[in-house]
């Protein structure tokens, strides 16, 4: 009998040996659970900004679709068209890219999205022309929190299209008649498809 007795024990493991378990198991864990949690926060940030993306867009072909003029339309036109929440001027601070904050203005406001984006864009700013290449930019911060790397500069064209900052056309031509070219911008966590 306890020959049976000892057979049994040979086969259950130790109280050391489940701890190192456990402790290997709590290093994996404290290295990968933060790896996991930034990957899900990138990829809430890249859907609203697809997600804001989309709305942009929209919003400009019912600006044409209710006999909105493109070549008079100024970038306040087709807000009407956008699905926001409340509409800021009083000198909040949103990001965009690599290039800083920018403050809401009058002239510059923000839109806040049930999304909990924010698109900013300049009032006054027009297509500045029907060639393919005249666009006008909207800045999108996806947490609408100043800093950080959590915006987008959207470049929305004549034509429709829309861009980012890194595949814009080259030869982008603004209201203002600046000449705008291809460059970094958009943070590594964005991407289109």
């Amino acid at each position: 009998m306890r020959q049976r007795q000892r057979q049994k024990a040979s086969y259950a493991f130790t109280l050391a040996e489940l701890l190192i378990a456990l402790a290997i198991l709590g290093v994996i864990a404290a290295f990968s659970i933060p790896k996991v949690l930034q990957a899900q926060q990138e990829n809430h940030w890249n859907s609203v900004a697809k997600e804001t993306a989309g709305m942009l867009t929209q919003a400009y072909q019912l600006y044409k679709l209710n006999g909105g003029d493109p070549t008079q339309m100024k970038a306040a036109n087709i807000t009407p068209y956008m699905n926001y929440i409340k509409i800021f001027t009083n000198n909040e601070q949103v990001s965009a890219e690599n290039t800083g904050t920018y403050s809401c203005l009058s002239n510059h406001p923000c839109l806040y999205f049930t999304n909990g984006s924010s698109l900013a864009y300049w009032v006054d700013d027009q297509f500045g022309g029907t060639a393919a290449t005249n666009g006008m930019p909207f800045i999108l911060d996806v947490d609408a929190q100043p800093g950080g790397a959590t915006g987008i500069v959207f470049w929305l064209y004549y034509s429709g299209k829309l861009r980012t900052r890194s595949s814009i056309d080259a030869g982008t031509t603004d209201s203002s008649g600046q000449v705008w070219n291809p460059g970094s911008g958009e943070p590594p966590w964005f991407h289109w498809n």
